[in-house]
Order: C-alpha cells, then sequence, then structure tokens
C-alpha cells in the first residue's frame, strides 16, 4: 500500500510538472507622436485597422503582409490623435501571449487625417511597416511604446508622411 501512494504521489507530481502553465505575459501596445518637424501642423488624426505581435524567429516580407504566425491584439481604440502641442502615450491595444520570444510590432491605420493650424486638410502618406520590439516573455506586463514621427513629404502627392520611428520594451 505504502508503494502504490508513493507511485500515485509521483504521478501527480510529473503530471503537474508536465502540464504547468506557461507563464506568458500580457502585452500592451502604447503609441506617442512627433509633429515637430512639420511647421503649421496642428494634429493628425489615425484610424486603427489592427496590431500585430510577431514571434521571433519569422521573416518578414517587403510588401508588410500579415502572416499566420502574426499575433492580432485586441484594440482597445480604433481612433487617436496626436496633436502639435503634445499628446500623453496612448494605449491601444493589448493580448496575453504564450511564453516565448517576440521580435516585432507593426500598427497598420485604415485612415490617417491631418490639419494645419489654420484648419486646412493635408495628405497623408502611410509609411507605417512593421518595427523591432524584442522581448521574452516572463509573466510581468510589457509595454511597448511605439514612437511615430511625421515629416514633410518631398515628392509625390502627399504633403506629409507618418512613419514608425522607434520602440521601448519596458517590463513591470
Amino acid at each position: 500500500m505504502r508503494h502504490i501512494c508513493t507511485i500515485l504521489v509521483l504521478a501527480l507530481y510529473v503530471a503537474g510538472c508536465g502540464s504547468g502553465s506557461s507563464l506568458g505575459a500580457d502585452v500592451e501596445l502604447w503609441v506617442e507622436g512627433d509633429l515637430s518637424r512639420v511647421e503649421a501642423l496642428q494634429s493628425v488624426e489615425f484610424t486603427v485597422r489592427d496590431a500585430h505581435l510577431q514571434p521571433a524567429g519569422f521573416e518578414i516580407y517587403p510588401d508588410h503582409r500579415i502572416t499566420s504566425e502574426w499575433r492580432a491584439m485586441q484594440l482597445e481604440t480604433n481612433r487617436f490623435e496626436f496633436l502639435a502641442t503634445g499628446s500623453l502615450p496612448m494605449k491601444i491595444a493589448s493580448l496575453r501571449v504564450e511564453e516565448g520570444e517576440f521580435d516585432r510590432v507593426f500598427l497598420r491605420p485604415s485612415s490617417l487625417e491631418a490639419k494645419t493650424t489654420e484648419g486646412q486638410s493635408l495628405v497623408v502618406k502611410n509609411v507605417m511597416e512593421p518595427i523591432a520590439a524584442q522581448f521574452e516573455t516572463d509573466g510581468a506586463t510589457v509595454r511597448i511604446l511605439l514612437k511615430m514621427i511625421v515629416l514633410p513629404t518631398s515628392r509625390g502627392d502627399e504633403d506629409i508622411s507618418i512613419f514608425a520611428q522607434d520602440t521601448d520594451v519596458l517590463t513591470d
């Protein structure tokens, strides 16, 4: 009987070890914008199409397509605005991810609108593309701050262009 109890305890211990839940992490996507490089620009409104995270070890394509390994994030807002007078970072999306390493984040707009200080509309060129945001999950919340910049456009029909400039990855 003692051997049966010992075997049962060992079996439960091994089963518990094998089925342990992965730590994973909550990942939040925050944004901030820099409009200071375009004279007389008042605001840029960004309507969000979607936001995605890409696990490590996968490639990106020149056309920036979203392939099956990308993880779709849950949008917390579908629209945000950057102001020339300054804007605080805004939380845009979040996702609970499995344990592992991640390489990139991609925030895609469905539309972009800009206004000058005179109230005129500007044509905005979408130059958003996947950008490095490397982290490994360990159970702590991960906050990705996506820094976007707006620059004058020197050719084409657009007046200004919006780019993913940089990211900061912070954990609790």
